[in-house]
């Protein structure tokens, strides 16, 4: 299905850069102390200060829910209530100042969003969200494999993430991935997984099969390939990182990690 009027490869990081902002001036807003140890002064003072907050937090939260239901509006080319994974690639393209992900990135961002519950804001009471039903447009039905506009948020924050360590990736395929088949196969991430922890002993053979099928796969709609591809290499590397330190632990009770790669 075609795009909407917008200029291919058009970038539009307003939705990141407004969110920051808001999110920057919510950790500004000071918690009061317990009211127990304070006098009748200071309580009311601290309820005055609990008030503001409240309200800070009711309008950004409406703020992030209106930003979210025009990005929606504005990807959800099918009119589903949903965003499916060529939408998705559009809304993350778009709102990160970043490329175009690949269809397995895609896909990836989609499952982390739905393990990691969607939405990034708490609940309102009922009672605000039965007076707020009539007045929003319905969502469309909860899909496993497409994205609803309370999960929008979570989705691209876990795209940014993504981003911020994808150079860290890119550097060791570039340097492990010799056969180019863009996954590390046993051998080949036995060999990160040494350089990565110069402090530790080299992993074993049965350790690196053991985090090669532990994240081969694991994600739904990924198809286990026999080695790690770079969306599962962050997976392998806190699961060696975890095994490590539990290693160091029993042995000494000090873990020393390091995360480097020349």
């Amino acid at each position: 299905m075609a795009e909407p009027p917008n200029p291919p490869g058009r970038t539009d990081s307003s939705m990141s850069d407004s969110i920051v902002a808001q999110r920057v001036h919510m950790e500004k807003v000071v918690i009061p102390p317990d009211p127990s140890l304070m006098g009748r002064r200071q309580r009311a003072e601290a309820g005055h200060k609990r008030a503001v907050a409240a309200n800070e937090r009711v309008k950004f939260v409406g703020m992030l829910k209106d930003e979210l239901t025009r990005k929606l509006a504005k990807y959800d080319w099918s009119r589903t209530g949903n965003l499916n994974p060529e939408e998705l690639a559009a809304f993350l393209r778009d709102n990160t100042s970043s490329r175009e992900p690949t269809p397995e990135e895609v896909n990836w961002v989609l499952r982390k969003t739905k393990l990691s519950g969607g939405t990034f804001y708490q609940a309102e009471d009922e009672s605000s969200t039965r007076d707020k039903a009539k007045a929003e447009q319905p969502a469309g039905p909860s899909s496993p494999d497409a994205i609803s506009k309370d999960e929008l948020y979570a989705a691209l924050d876990i795209w940014n993430n993504y981003q911020k360590v994808q150079p860290m990736l890119d550097q060791v395929f570039s340097k492990y991935d010799t056969n180019e088949s863009g996954m590390l196969e046993a051998d080949q991430l036995k060999k990160v997984l040494a350089e990565l922890d110069q402090h530790a002993k080299e992993p074993t053979d049965e350790e690196v099969q053991f985090i090669v099928q532990s994240v081969d796969g694991a994600v739904d709609g990924i198809e286990s390939t026999g080695g790690v591809n770079k969306t599962e290499l962050i997976g392998a590397i806190s699961l060696w990182y975890t095994h490590v330190d539990a290693t160091v632990q029993v042995a000494s009770g000090n873990a020393t990690s390091c995360c480097t790669i020349s």
